[in-house]
């Protein structure tokens, strides 16, 4: 079983996330209602203000851990994700305005090195399945940082462990990986690649 090594807590110590500015990107208005543009107008409204809500409760949450405080700002916001996600018309929106970025560094170990809540983690693993995230969609650098972290949880080392997110992580790899290799396959805990899988 590949073992995932945290870094040492020390390094996150004066850790904050830079999150990048959450912009759609300009799309031509040709042949598009009235009634369309607003619609869409509302959806980037919405997911740029969910994103910088996510933003915020990951800043303070690393804030209340390096302070000894308990970390609860995340876990707050889980229903409002889960439900924004739950919106096909959202998916698009959020991935452009790199809100696969923020689903990775809400992933992430603690200053103090302890793993997010296995709410909270079963949560926004839920979404990056949902999301359907490819790599020629979100950049190489974003694609595989989501990755190791999705890796970390499919492995199950230390305080990442919780069964649940296991096997979702797990199913997650196996659609990126049949999607990246255009072939029918299943990264198998320990054995790797299963070519011959139908």
């Amino acid at each position: 079983m590949p073992v995932y090594e945290p870094s040492e807590p020390e390094l996150f110590n004066d850790y904050v996330p830079q999150m990048p500015k959450f912009e759609a990107p300009k799309k031509s208005k040709t042949n598009r209602k009235e009634d369309d543009l607003q619609k869409y107008a509302k959806i980037e409204a919405d997911v740029k203000f969910l994103l910088e809500k996510m933003a915020t409760a990951l800043e303070l949450d690393i804030i209340s851990n390096q302070d000894k405080k308990p970390a609860i700002k995340r876990l707050r916001m889980l229903d409002d994700i889960d439900n924004a996600l739950m919106k096909d018309d959202y998916h698009e929106t959020f991935t452009n305005m790199n809100g696969s970025y923020v689903l990775s560094q809400w992933l992430m170990p603690l200053p103090d090195g302890s793993y997010p809540n296995a709410k909270i983690v079963h949560t926004i693993l839920r979404c990056i399945n949902r999301l359907n995230i490819r790599k020629d969609e979100i950049g190489e650098k974003e694609y595989h940082e989501l990755e190791s972290y999705v890796e970390m949880y499919k492995a199950g080392s230390g305080g990442a462990s919780h069964k649940d997110c296991q096997s979702l992580a797990r199913n997650i790899l196996n659609s990126w990986y049949r999607h990246r290799d255009n072939v029918e396959m299943r990264y198998d805990e320990g054995i790797g690649f299963d070519k011959g899988w139908r």
